[in-house]
């Protein structure tokens, strides 16, 4: 069931966004399972029999989901997507010009509704929230919903552009951009983030930089780099084993920061040369981050 319900844009917005009707060609799906099929997998070795995900994803589980994605249903994918209301809406920035930004809406027509931005991290997208969203179309309607839902594509992720190629989109930068959005939507009066991985810095600076942005909520909050967790006083036992996870994530399972901090041309031309290498350089921290060893 379609909720094209809550998609109508409130009279105040400042810029009306234009609708967007999320599709995949015949082409792209023919092209990308192709790729899938004939992508060699890595010969058998000792590291990749391993199943715990200490030496990362095995060859099992890729080959497994290599046949999971095979038969994967892109034009019922498509429909699930569009059940909400799409939105693209072009933001201008000093430094980087016009950056068409994506986002889905659920927009109150109460007048009292609370503006929310809700941004994701890496690897991930605005997909995250569907269930959410999907929660509030069936709690509420447009007239009851006590909020005005905005879940965009963070810039350069999704459907979202990361501006011109002249100049570098830095984590300083993306707020602004963010920010922007909301105020293009007409939420100038005040909004709240929130935020998860890259999204909870986003949030955190918009929180800081922003006065309209009253308040901000995070799922993901780490210690500041030199923190020693060993010197917090009265944990519970459920906290000490969360922070022993946390300080085995940052010795063995956070490389990929460093690999993106320092080298994104390189892990980039490795990650698009084969949608196998994708999915095993982006899944694994979902796997390892939601196990509970």
């Amino acid at each position: 069931m379609s909720h094209t319900e809550f998609g109508v844009v409130p009279a105040f917005a400042i810029k009306r966004p234009e609708k967007l009707n999320f599709q995949i060609s015949n082409l792209q799906i023919e092209t990308l399972t192709a790729l899938v099929r004939l992508c060699p997998i890595a010969p058998e070795t000792w590291y990749n029999r391993q199943e715990d995900l200490e030496f990362g994803l095995s060859r099992r589980w890729i080959i497994e989901a290599r046949d999971e994605w095979l038969e994967f249903n892109f034009h019922q994918f498509e429909e699930d997507v569009n059940l909400f209301p799409n939105f693209r809406i072009s933001i201008e920035d000093p430094d980087h010009g016009t950056v068409p930004i994506h986002f889905v809406g659920l927009f109150s027509k109460k007048d009292d509704a609370i503006p929310i931005i809700f941004m994701h991290g890496w690897p991930g997208s605005f997909l995250e929230f569907r269930p959410m969203l999907r929660l509030l179309t069936q709690r509420f309607t447009p007239e009851t919903l006590p909020y005005h839902i905005i879940v965009p594509s963070i810039p350069g992720y999704g459907l979202s552009s990361s501006g011109n190629l002249e100049n570098e989109l830095t984590l300083n930068q993306a707020p602004r951009l963010m920010h922007q959005l909301m105020m293009e939507l007409g939420f100038g009066t005040g909004y709240v983030a929130q935020g998860g991985d890259v999204g909870s810095n986003l949030a955190g600076q918009m929180s800081a930089r922003f006065e309209e942005c009253k308040a901000y909520h995070l799922n993901f909050l780490g210690p500041e780099p030199g923190d020693d967790l060993s010197t917090v006083q009265s944990s519970t036992p459920e906290e000490q084993e969360q922070m022993d996870r946390g300080k085995k994530f940052a010795f063995s399972g956070s490389a990929y920061v460093f690999e993106h901090g320092f080298r994104p041309a390189t892990i980039g031309h490795c990650i698009a040369s084969s949608p196998i290498a994708l999915l095993a350089w982006s899944v694994i921290i979902h796997l390892v981050l939601s196990t509970s060893t």
